[in-house]
């Protein structure tokens, strides 16, 4: 069984480096010039900045394939995310649209309604790999969440972090969010029962 790859969501981009796997928004690549040094790493379409700020990308799809093609050099990209729109209602409410996956990163609380979400995709189509968009610590817990996912990202430490009046950009944090992640993994995972 592979072990769910889980990539760190990033504020700084001279962390990436710091990170095997981390999780960068697009937003925060749009003004850079120079190249960065990076490890493994995910380019996010920066969604939920963009449609809960505005209602809808600033950006065209081309220019957005672009901003790709221009950073996949730095590190290794092994994915960049497509122009997503979420699906919780205040998002609905500002685009008036319909989408047919929902977001899991809002049920972190209930992870029964991410295994609800992740079972009926796999029913639909097993042979995809899944990202959890979002995906909390305390949902990896659940093992079936855990295996079903091929890859997680999070930024809860940066949440957490400043909820509890700590640095919320500190690399230090993010690490140890990491390393708790990490520590999770595997056989420790799995044999957690279902939540």
């Amino acid at each position: 069984m592979i072990s769910m790859i889980f990539y760190t969501g990033i504020f700084d981009i001279p962390q990436m480096v710091s990170f095997d796997h981390a999780f960068l928004s697009a937003n925060r690549l749009r003004r850079r010039k120079s190249d960065f040094p990076a490890n493994n790493w995910i380019m996010d379409s920066g969604a939920f900045t963009e449609i809960s700020m505005f209602g809808h990308y600033r950006h065209p799809v081309s220019e957005h394939a672009d901003l790709i093609n221009r950073w996949a050099v730095c590190g290794n990209m092994e994915l960049a995310v497509a122009q997503d729109y979420m699906c919780e209602p205040f998002i609905l409410a500002k685009t008036g649209m319909r989408v047919g996956i929902g977001s899991v990163c809002k049920r972190n609380g209930t992870p029964k309604a991410i295994v609800d979400v992740i079972w009926a995709l796999k029913a639909e189509a097993p042979e995809l790999l899944y990202h959890g968009f979002g995906v909390k610590y305390t949902a990896l817990l659940n093992a079936y969440i855990h295996d079903a996912l091929y890859s997680a990202d999070s930024m809860a430490w940066s949440f957490a972090a400043r909820k509890q009046g700590r640095d919320g950009n500190s690399v230090i944090e993010a690490l140890e969010y990491t390393e708790k992640i990490r520590l999770r993994g595997g056989k420790t995972v799995a044999q957690l029962p279902l939540i």
